[in-house]
């Protein structure tokens, strides 16, 4: 049964639910070490913070089940954020280097840069909008 928060008090709810997303944080950091296992890790960590928010005794008994189940349908997600802006960044280096003897590398360079920060945000929102919540 819920408790009204606001009759328990401020401090006492924050103590409650501080351990939890502390024990939480510190699994998604630990499954996270990996950069490709990020997208299942922020899996785990939306089904404990809902389990949390349902108040379940122990939100963070499910992580790893989780974590274990998303973990392969989230790895090529997980393959395109080193792999994607180091090859825009390496044809930006390209350029950069290459800029003295021609000046429309100058322009090229430019376009890859924007292209890499633009490529970082999408996949952002791909991972935000495509965790796999079915396992929710």
């Amino acid at each position: 049964m819920r408790e009204p928060y606001l009759q328990t008090g401020f401090i006492r709810l924050c103590w409650q639910k501080l351990f939890h997303l502390m024990v939480l944080n510190g699994l998604f950091l630990l499954c996270s070490a990996g950069v490709l296992t990020i997208p299942a890790a922020l899996t785990a960590l939306s089904r404990g913070c809902q389990a949390l928010l349902l108040e379940e005794p122990h939100p963070f008994r499910g992580f790893f089940r989780i974590f274990r189940e998303s973990l392969l349908g989230a790895l090529p997600l997980g393959l395109l954020f080193p792999l994607a802006p180091a090859a825009l960044g390496y044809g930006c280096l390209f350029y950069v280097q290459n800029a003295a003897e021609r000046p429309l590398f100058t322009a090229c360079a430019v376009f890859c840069l924007l292209w890499c920060c633009l490529l970082n945000w999408s996949l952002l929102w791909l991972l935000l909008t495509c965790t796999d919540f079915s396992v929710l």
